[in-house]
């Protein structure tokens, strides 16, 4: 009876666990297996990167996933044509906060709103010159002047594999 007794709480535990654990996975099978606010941006028509560190150098070698990064590509061929352009993109960082930056071309400018206190960047609105896809790791910009001049500066930030497969993705005819 005594053994029973014990038992009975430590079933009760087990159940309690295992419930959440589905109320966990029933709200992160949503959409197309993400997170209901990182599907949100999403379907706003964002980039969505998401750090799987809070490390910046881990960061910086490949601990983050990049959604949506198609977008970019169309946003380069805007530039590429002359055309006024935007770009929304989402950092959600490992405890799952997320900060959204814009990045528009008017006029042969670049503009940049940065609101993301990470990667040790500073906040604010950037007036910048040129635009730079290194095709491996980050979209940056140069010639930036506004708040403070910095060059080489990063705003999207991927991994090699997440940039081919969105090019690829972006030049596969949709059907």
């Amino acid at each position: 009876m005594r053994k029973l007794l014990m038992t009975i709480p430590l079933i009760g535990l087990l159940l309690v666990g295992c419930t959440e654990d589905k109320e966990k996975v029933s709200q992160e099978d949503k959409g197309k297996g993400l997170p209901t606010s990182i599907q949100n941006h999403i379907d706003d028509g964002q980039i969505v990167i998401v750090n799987t560190s809070s490390n910046l150098n881990e960061i910086l070698t490949g601990s983050r996933k990049a959604y949506n990064l198609s977008l970019m590509f169309q946003f380069l061929d805007d530039v590429e044509a002359k055309k006024d352009s935007d770009l929304k993109f989402t950092i959600v960082d490992k405890n799952g906060k997320s900060t959204t930056n814009e990045l528009k071309y008017q006029s042969g400018e670049f503009i940049y709103s940065n609101n993301y206190r990470g990667y040790e960047l500073p906040v604010g609105e950037f007036h910048c010159t040129d635009i730079n896809d290194n095709g491996s790791s980050q979209l940056t910009l140069d010639g930036c002047k506004e708040p403070e001049a910095i060059s080489n500066m990063p705003t999207v930030m991927f991994t090699a594999s997440d940039y081919q497969a969105a090019k690829k993705e972006y030049r596969t005819p949709k059907k």
